[in-house]
């Protein structure tokens, strides 16, 4: 499974998705915005993630492609959906 683990430069874990389910052996594309987001595509079942800081720490957020998700992130393929 793949567990969505947030760090700080030292380290120290700062969120963790635990509640993950994604496969480990499938592809995800992965990565940080200029706004400090995390963009995940599963390429499995084409979902988008991200994950933000808001008041009360990291949140997991189930997103789509009108939110933003950058295009670096997404597979060659996917690009054109």
């Amino acid at each position: 499974m793949w567990k969505v683990t947030i760090t700080d430069r030292n380290g120290a874990v700062l969120y963790r998705d635990d509640e993950s389910t994604m496969v480990g052996t499938l592809k995800v594309y992965w990565g940080w915005d200029s706004r400090d987001r995390v963009w995940l595509y599963n390429s499995d079942d084409g979902k988008i993630w991200r994950w933000e800081q808001g008041e009360n720490g990291w949140m997991k957020i189930e997103s789509r492609r009108a939110d933003g998700i950058p295009d670096f992130v997404l597979p060659g393929y996917a690009k054109g959906l």
